[in-house]
């Protein structure tokens, strides 16, 4: 399953660059192949991580490092899912008001059974 993760804020632009930095330092450090960096473009400002997994536990480490981000940058964090035909869907938020996720919680939403 494609998921994403990806921050929200009233002033996305302004704090993109310092979160794309601060995440593809943490994938240095925690490499991982079905992890993968969403950087902001020249036509998109977006900025998060998309994971491909069918397991639950995939998602604690990336989530709680957002969460960290999220309080440190006070933005959101929407989590979703990409079908193969490339359309998203949103099933929850987490963050700087939402408050810290239940990888439980967003599994469920997710459909992730393991």
């Amino acid at each position: 399953m494609k998921i994403y993760m990806l921050a929200e804020h009233d002033e996305l632009a302004s704090i993109a660059e310092p979160i794309s930095t601060a995440i593809a330092n943490w994938l240095e450090e925690n490499p991982n192949n079905n992890l993968s960096l969403v950087a902001p473009s020249d036509d998109e400002c977006q900025v998060g991580l998309n994971l491909e997994t069918s397991k639950k536990m995939a998602l604690k480490e990336p989530v709680n490092f957002l969460y960290f981000l999220a309080k440190q940058y006070k933005a959101e964090f929407v989590v979703g899912m990409e079908s193969e035909a490339g359309e998203r869907e949103n099933v929850c938020f987490f963050g700087f008001e939402e408050g810290r996720p239940d990888i439980n919680e967003t599994a469920q939403y997710l459909g992730l059974k393991r």
